[in-house]
């Protein structure tokens, strides 16, 4: 997807009279504004795939641990 856009901007860029020529306010926010769109686009994704693997219960783990080895060091003698 960055590729493209950036392609895009690129070759609009070529032409002196686009909003977008090289140099001009136009390419460099074009430039921005993809950018932005490449990233949140990613950190969507990201989101995504962490709330997929998420396990139910993960959030007690470390809790459940701690009294485990609590448990194990002490020998029970809390």
């Amino acid at each position: 997807m960055a590729a493209v856009g950036a392609n895009a901007i690129g070759t609009a860029g070529e032409n002196s009279s686009s909003l977008f020529a090289q140099g001009s306010v136009g390419y460099g926010l074009a430039h921005a504004a993809l950018g932005c769109a490449v990233t949140a686009a990613e950190n969507e994704a990201l989101n995504n795939a962490a709330d997929h693997w998420k396990k139910p219960g993960a959030e007690e783990a470390p809790a459940q641990f701690a009294n485990l080895a609590s448990t194990a060091i002490t020998a029970g003698r809390n």
